[in-house]
């Protein structure tokens, strides 16, 4: 962000390159990975985009005229329509639980089928596997909140 030429821009030139650049650039990592320590890396991101945003490209942090919260909130309810990291995280790790339950051709869900639910199902395995990467745990602790979204008709 710092070597953006940015200094020019305005505080909505500033605020589009954060919600069309920075956003998804984290979405696209986001929908393929659960970042590690995710609340120490997501706050990590949304501070700079915070200082980029108020102060440009110096990344001066104390210059923040409203909390990340208020700017994160939708346009209708006077916020600046920003996502918080937190839920874009959220929203694609049960993308990925979606994918394991609902794929049959995705060759990552066959091996996930494959090699470690093997003959059970997503909802049988274990929490405290020791088989599978560190994603594969995590994935595995938003079954509850993806049991909300999941129906099935029988």
């Amino acid at each position: 962000m710092t070597s953006w030429t940015a200094r020019l821009l305005c505080f909505a030139g500033r605020l589009q390159l954060i919600s069309s650049v920075i956003q998804s650039l984290t979405n696209f990592w986001l929908s393929a990975f659960r970042l590690p320590s995710p609340l120490e890396c997501l706050k990590e991101i949304e501070g700079l985009c915070s200082a980029f945003l108020w102060s440009g490209p110096v990344l001066n942090t104390s210059k923040a005229k409203i909390s990340s919260q208020e700017v994160c909130r939708p346009k209708r309810e006077g916020g600046l329509g920003l996502r918080p990291l937190k839920e874009v995280n959220m929203v694609s790790c049960l993308k990925l639980v979606w994918r394991i339950l609902s794929s049959h051709d995705s060759l990552w869900v066959n091996w996930i089928k494959s090699y470690l639910i093997r003959q059970g199902s997503f909802w049988s395995v274990s929490e405290n596997t020791s088989m599978g990467s560190w994603m594969w745990r995590k994935l595995l602790k938003y079954r509850d909140k993806a049991k909300d979204f999941f129906k099935m008709e029988v």
